[in-house]
């Protein structure tokens, strides 16, 4: 299976729509389009939301939605971490469904503000995600449930998938790793098929993650230990011809070259790294601080990668007569900003709350803030009259 240049174009652009849909959640009480420069006035008096999980969210679900088309209304995604909420949001008014069930969530420009305007304050959106979002049967607030319930959800129905969005965070608990056992008492054909995506992004709200610390070979035993056929997929900057590559040939099964890097993620993350310290070495800090564009090349080419690398492994589950445990790493923070306050913040977990903390009264981050919103080029993908106007 070929992938098609028009659709990796389309699936670029929704990730590219979704995830600054997503910043505006967190940041924004107006100004959403960046009709003007940013302004202190236009941040909201406090700022709370998670953006580190958010990328890999919006990654995930346009995949998913490409790749189960044909099954869309017997396919369901779980959310293991909730507090990546405003990214889920952000996919469901992207294909209408908050409008489906409240039209003043219209997908235009209205709608559009009224998210953002209303995510986590009191009488609008929650933080987290929560039964009042349609679709959602996780709310994810505590971590640990998401692969229970998925079981739940495709328990005597053969029809059903369930694509379950694992934080490596998340699978550190002990419910999460007690429901891997499920996979052996359910594998049968009275039953859906549970496709587990576990998003391994390195690090917690604090500290790094111990499935991120892990071996590629041990991590690969771990989850085949429990039954399932694992599939990883990492970040690269290899070009890739998109109209020759085969999907599902892409990946094998063979055991683990226990001599081999442990990820080809590690070069990525030295480049980015590099090229954060020639910056430095060439600007003043100040410009440094909100000049990540250096990188926007390299993101682009990750980032198609990713979901052509992604879409072959869920094809692959979506065939397979046993279970797949797909693995995905990813930088925390992917597409967000370098560093703040002279501190990485990419790849780090300085990315998982909200990375530029200071963006109301620092006018050195609020600058960052616009710069990022600006390499989304939004305005690309939706205007103030139409709505989203790239489809």
């Amino acid at each position: 299976m070929n992938y098609p240049q028009n659709q990796l174009k389309q699936t670029v652009q929704r990730i590219r729509a979704c995830n600054y849909l997503t910043v505006t959640q967190i940041f924004l009480k107006n100004n959403f389009l960046l009709g003007r420069p940013l302004s202190f006035d236009d941040i909201k008096p406090r700022l709370l939301g998670h953006w580190g999980t958010c990328p890999g969210i919006n990654l995930v679900y346009a995949c998913m939605r490409n790749v189960f088309a044909d099954h869309k209304d017997q396919t369901t995604f779980v959310l293991g971490p909730g507090h990546g909420f405003p990214a889920l949001q952000a996919n469901l008014f992207y294909d209408g469904d908050l409008a489906a069930v409240d039209p003043t969530l219209s997908r235009d420009y209205a709608g559009l503000a009224k998210i953002s305007e209303l995510f986590s304050r009191i009488g609008g959106f929650p933080s987290h995600a929560s039964p009042s979002a349609p679709g959602v049967i996780c709310e994810g607030g505590e971590l640990g449930y998401s692969l229970a319930t998925a079981y739940g959800y495709c328990l005597g129905h053969p029809e059903r998938t369930a694509i379950v969005l694992i934080g490596d965070g998340e699978f550190e608990t002990a419910t999460t790793l007690a429901s891997l056992n499920l996979n052996t008492l359910l594998s049968s054909p009275n039953n859906g098929k549970i496709i587990p995506v576990l998003h391994l992004n390195g690090y917690k709200i604090s500290g790094p993650t111990i499935a991120s610390r892990r071996s590629t070979h041990q991590l690969n035993e771990l989850i085949r230990g429990f039954g399932f056929k694992p599939i990883r997929i990492e970040e690269r900057l290899t070009p890739v011809e998109t109209e020759e590559l085969d999907l599902v040939d892409s990946f094998d099964d063979e055991e683990d070259d226990l001599s081999a890097p442990s990820s080809s993620f590690e070069g990525v993350e030295k480049k980015i790294t590099n090229l954060i310290r020639e910056e430095y070495d060439d600007q003043d800090p100040d410009t440094a601080r909100s000049a990540f564009e250096l990188t926007s090349q390299d993101t682009d080419l990750i980032i198609k990668n990713l979901i052509m690398d992604l879409e072959g492994a869920l094809e692959i589950a979506k065939q397979s007569k046993e279970p797949v445990f797909i693995i995905l790493e990813t930088e925390k923070g992917l597409t967000g900003p370098l560093i703040a306050e002279d501190l990485k913040v990419r790849g780090n977990f300085k990315a998982h709350q909200v990375p530029l903390p200071k963006a109301k009264t620092d006018e050195t981050e609020l600058r960052a803030l616009e710069s990022w919103l600006r390499s989304y080029h939004f305005e690309e993908l939706f205007n103030r009259e139409k709505g989203f106007i790239h489809e």
